[in-house]
């Protein structure tokens, strides 16, 4: 996509790859947008403990292993990375995007309003809506054996 930037991070891996917290933090939100085209399909948001950042995690199974307001300890997984037929059409891989509060608020108001990609023109923006991911997970996260979630 021409004059279009990529505001997360994708992460390729099989469907039914498990998918786990890296830091401690709330559940907020699960949703599932996959009847939209190019949707992401499940998508659990995270805020997190020490962080005024929330994590959205999408491209998810459908059947989510935790729900709004679980407290999810590192290396709990939580879901799965879902089939192409249930996550937009996508393949099978894992987006996830950091979230300033501020982005957090526009989601709350409108969940359409937030999604993977920004024009160029706005990367200063996106900058500060959207800081970088990888900051707050960590890819091996998902190798843990603790499949806990703590209420």
């Amino acid at each position: 996509m021409v004059g279009v930037a990529h505001v997360g991070v994708d992460i390729n891996a099989p469907e039914g790859t498990p998918v786990a917290v890296s830091r401690e933090g709330t559940v907020i939100h699960i949703d599932d947008d996959h009847l939209e085209e190019g949707g992401w399909g499940p998508r659990v948001i995270i805020q997190l403990k020490d962080s005024p950042i929330a994590l959205i995690y999408t491209h998810l199974d459908p059947e989510i292993l935790c729900k709004v307001g679980d407290i999810l300890r590192p290396g709990t997984v939580f879901a799965k990375i879902g089939p192409p037929s249930h996550n937009g059409g996508w393949f099978s891989h894992l987006h996830v995007q950091a979230l300033s509060q501020e982005a957090l608020a526009m989601f709350k108001k409108d969940p359409g309003s937030i999604d993977g990609y920004m024009k160029t023109s706005e990367i200063e923006i996106a900058k500060s809506l959207f800081p970088d991911p990888l900051a707050y997970v960590d890819i091996d996260a998902h190798h843990s054996a603790d499949n806990g979630v703590s209420e």
